[in-house]
């Protein structure tokens, strides 16, 4: 099958200067729309959470925009709300500016109150496990063991119904007042037996002896209350053993809820993590109790940090900057090196151009939408090929001939191909557009801008800039 019939003869490097015009005027804009209003970047890129809401009846896009803003314990800020997918299905997406339920706000809420409770001194750290998690570790100094109790039942889950932390005796306190005791008693018992033989002791020896007699117990006293002093001492220096139990009550002090705490480790370390309920969990249990128990079901969650969204969007920029600097090889090393910047400039001129399109329309730029310019480039790129693969067979068969005549030529020769290419493929993305459902929706509408842009410029941009940049050669190369 041909649309084109053999022998036509359309003369597209007459009209050169025109769709040059065109082209250059669609990148030009596309760019001032990049750079002045910008990308609507999603979550991917900006960072945030994306939750998917399904319900089990029609209950309105304004509905769940009003209840998201008045739900409890969250402040959202910058709540989207938008109808998702098959209006009969009953789905909504809600996009948050929020990563986590556990504000920057609550996590300085918690340190200090850590901090003041236990001392600054003392606590070693506090924060979050990683970016954007509902978790905080904590970690004070460490004990020796004196101050931990003989029985504690330190469960490895702890919730608002614990019970108060009894107090025991503490082991090496006790061994320090025993053997106070027991010097205190050996000093009497001494003075006793002194004071039997007293009588004959004073005949003999004097007031002199007396007095060293009285001497010797006072030493014997003052010894006995620095052992008890001492043992005193050690223990009150010791830092206090603190439990999952006392941990939660130090936040629940202050106000804290929809929490756990766990310890981590043996009693010793003193580290505790403290997990908060996901903000996804918040949001399906404020919902239920507007709109019914039941009644919603949460069906996808994506949450991504600043940092990591920053990052991803650097990356795909990467890939697609790598991407064109391989064909920009591959061409120069498979065809001529005059072939590779006209190829280039055609593949850049299609993905400014679908990145405009979506900045214009506002469509929101994400992770998907990299993966459809990527695959933009490789489809642009099969047609651009596959005409420059037919200027270098002319070249060859036709040597009388004008390099302009030759591309011209060429361009007609594939033109039928070129078309039953990017027909059927519109066909496929056309289906996935209207059929494929709101989550490959974007990525459709890429792909068919794609397709559109990626044969026009294969013909219309590709093979002009190879000749332009041939020209220029020449023209250097005849004033040496």
């Amino acid at each position: 099958m041909e649309i084109i019939k053999p022998g036509t003869k359309i003369d597209f490097i007459g009209r050169q200067k025109l769709f040059a015009y065109m082209s250059v005027t669609a990148c030009a804009l596309a760019l001032v729309l990049i750079v002045v209003k910008g990308l609507n970047y999603g979550i991917d890129f900006k960072g945030g959470t994306e939750v998917q809401l399904k319900f089990k009846k029609d209950v309105g896009e304004e509905s769940v925009r009003k209840a998201m803003k008045e739900l409890p314990d969250l402040a959202l800020e910058k709540t989207q709300v938008q109808s998702f997918g098959d209006p009969k299905e009953h789905e909504f997406l809600v996009k948050i500016e929020q990563v986590s339920f556990l504000s920057n706000d609550m996590l300085a809420k918690l340190c200090k109150a850590v901090s003041d409770r236990y001392g600054k001194d003392r606590v070693k750290r506090c924060k979050r496990t990683a970016e954007g998690v509902d978790v905080v570790e904590v970690r004070l100094t460490p004990v020796t063991g004196a101050n931990i109790p003989k029985k504690k039942a330190d469960d490895e889950k702890v919730d608002t119904n614990t019970d108060k932390q009894s107090d025991e005796k503490e082991p090496a306190k006790a061994d320090a007042e025993k053997q106070a005791s027991d010097a205190g008693k050996k000093a009497e018992a001494k003075k006793s037996a002194d004071e039997k033989d007293d009588d004959a002791a004073q005949s003999k020896t004097g007031p002199k002896q007396k007095k060293e007699n009285t001497s010797q117990d006072t030493e014997k006293t003052n010894a006995s209350k620095q052992v008890s002093e001492q043992s005193g001492k050690t223990s009150k220096n010791e830092p206090e053993t603190v439990t999952k139990d006392d941990m939660l009550k130090v936040l629940q002090a202050v106000g804290m809820e929809h929490f756990q705490v766990f310890r981590m480790g043996k009693k010793e370390k003193q580290e505790f993590r403290v997990v908060f309920q996901g903000l996804a969990k918040q949001i399906e249990q404020g919902l239920e109790k507007k709109f019914g128990q039941g009644n919603v079901k949460v069906i996808r969650v994506d949450a991504v940090g600043a940092k990591v969204g920053k990052k991803l969007r650097n990356d795909g920029i990467l890939a697609i900057l790598y991407a064109l600097i391989g064909i920009l090889i591959y061409i120069g090393l498979r065809f001529d090196l005059k072939f590779a910047p006209g190829a280039v400039i055609c593949l850049m001129h299609d993905v400014l151009i679908t990145v405009g399109l979506f900045s214009l329309l506002n469509k929101e730029f994400t992770l998907s939408i990299i993966a459809a310019l990527l695959t933009i480039v490789g489809y642009s790129l099969n047609d651009t090929i596959v005409v420059f693969d037919r200027i270098r067979e002319n070249m060859a068969k036709l040597r009388g001939s004008s390099l302009p005549d030759i591309t011209n030529k060429s361009i007609n020769e594939t033109l039928s191909r070129t078309l039953l290419t990017s027909l059927t493929t519109l066909i496929t993305v056309a289906a996935l557009f209207v059929y494929g459902g709101g989550i490959i929706h974007d990525f459709a509408f890429a792909m068919l801008v794609g397709v559109i842009v990626g044969t026009y410029s294969s013909i219309f941009v590709a093979s002009p800039i190879m000749l332009y940049l041939n020209k220029m050669a020449e023209q250097r190369s005849g004033r040496r």
